[in-house]
């Protein structure tokens, strides 16, 4: 039997036992953080695109007895999981102050120079290095079959620590590496999601929308030369292009019947992060329909075949078979909406689960018929990179973890900022 997410957690208890003080959003949009709990929701997001499912009536109701309790202007904020058939992780904070971006990412530059991170005792994984090349083998075989067009692949590594690890030291460091990124912060049941994520499932302001999803990935390279030409390849290549290909055309067939004027661009622009480039589209749209909101629209497009695949039901069916663990919250949605229907929506990637155990991390790659096995899992290397480097540790020197193993003694020493 597939692993659930909870399987390594020290204690599952529900969503309702978890912290709450410590929802962060930093974004170019919009950045804040919350106090307290006025309520918690945990009601699966499946059917969530329809404005009188159970899900959208149970926030409804739960807007209005915060606006019952006092709060004037409540928001919802917290992650909804990869998986919408499992409970969401949604609460209504009694209050929220909103931040200076760019005086927070300057505290967090010089928060990140100060302290060490954990020392790290052993690095596990249920998926090794010929485990996942197997398995995307697998979903290439039946891509070339037609049975499906594209199916997103993951892998997940779990670090024990000798201590827990700093939360907030560690989104410091992801800030001060990854200045461009959406930042987050969710309190879990597990312990605390953060994550350092380039992609923007969808913003709605008003009756503006926007979005701008990422498919298509080349590593950065330290020599300007050579990383121009990662980038004019990455443009130009037929593998990464069908890759994107296949989910802005998804996203069209979601948005097209509640919205106009939907702009998509023709050709997707090579986007940068610290450590990859990617294809991305910036899609704008008019939000027609009057009970769409930033949630009905976010579970509309959640997820995109940019985390799962094309067709749907085919491509959940082998991430079902082909991971052994479970996602959780990897995979899903960050962000907030309020009650009057603006929000924003991130997609959890990047990111990392810190608990009293260590941090669970997962990185995930698109299939389409043309991937190439080995490929693939260094492209899931080089994502994980972002959250290794933020715990002080050198992806290359972990891309071949395997199942319960432990890494050379040079990686697991204290790593002390500089």
């Amino acid at each position: 039997m597939r692993p659930s997410y909870q399987e390594d957690a020290a204690a599952k208890p529900d969503f309702g036992h978890a912290h709450h003080d410590g929802f962060l959003l930093s974004s170019p949009y919009r950045s804040f953080r919350t106090e307290g709990c006025q309520e918690v929701i945990t009601h699966a997001a499946l059917g969530g695109e329809r404005s009188d499912s159970a899900f959208q009536n149970q926030v409804r109701q739960a807007f209005a007895r915060a606006r019952k309790a006092g709060i004037a202007h409540p928001i919802l904020v917290g992650a909804i999981p990869f998986d919408t058939r499992q409970p969401s992780m949604l609460f209504i904070p009694r209050s929220h102050t909103e931040i200076d971006r760019s005086h927070w990412l300057t505290e967090a530059h010089r928060a990140s120079r100060t302290g060490s991170t954990p020392s790290v005792l052993s690095v596990k994984a249920r998926a090794d290095e010929h485990g996942y090349q197997s398995a995307v083998a697998q979903a290439v075989r039946d891509m070339r079959e037609g049975k499906l067009d594209k199916v997103v692949l993951g892998r997940q590594l779990l670090l024990d620590t000798a201590q827990r690890p700093d939360a907030q030291r560690l989104l410091s460091r992801l800030m001060a590496q990854n200045p461009d990124s959406y930042h987050f912060s969710v309190p879990l049941p597990q312990g605390t999601l953060l994550g350092a994520s380039p992609e923007l499932l969808l913003r709605k302001q008003g009756h503006q929308l926007w979005s701008t999803p990422l498919a298509g990935t080349a590593r950065r390279s330290a020599d300007a030369m050579e990383d121009r030409l990662q980038a004019q390849a990455l443009q130009h290549s037929l593998k990464d292009l069908h890759e994107h290909r296949v989910v802005t055309q998804a996203i069209r067939q979601r948005l097209s019947p509640v919205t106009h004027q939907l702009h998509i661009p023709e050709h997707p622009e090579v986007m940068p992060t610290t450590r990859l480039w990617h294809l991305g589209s910036s899609i704008r749209a008019e939000v027609e329909a009057a009970d769409e909101d930033a949630l009905t629209l976010a579970c509309r497009l959640h997820p995109t075949p940019a985390l799962r695949g094309f067709p749907e039901l085919e491509a959940a069916e082998r991430i079902a078979r082909l991971e052994p663990e479970d996602r959780g919250p990897f995979g899903g949605i960050v962000g907030w909406c309020d009650d009057q229907g603006n929000g924003e929506w991130i997609v959890a990637i990047r990111c990392g689960v810190v608990s009293e155990r260590g941090i669970r991390l997962f990185a995930g790659a698109g299939i389409v018929a043309d991937s190439d096995p080995a490929s693939e899992w260094h492209e899931t290397a080089n994502k994980l990179g972002t959250m290794l480097e933020a715990f002080g540790l050198d992806s290359d020197r972990l891309m071949s973890v395997a199942t319960a193993s432990h890494p050379p003694s040079s990686v697991c020493q204290e790593h002390h900022a500089s």
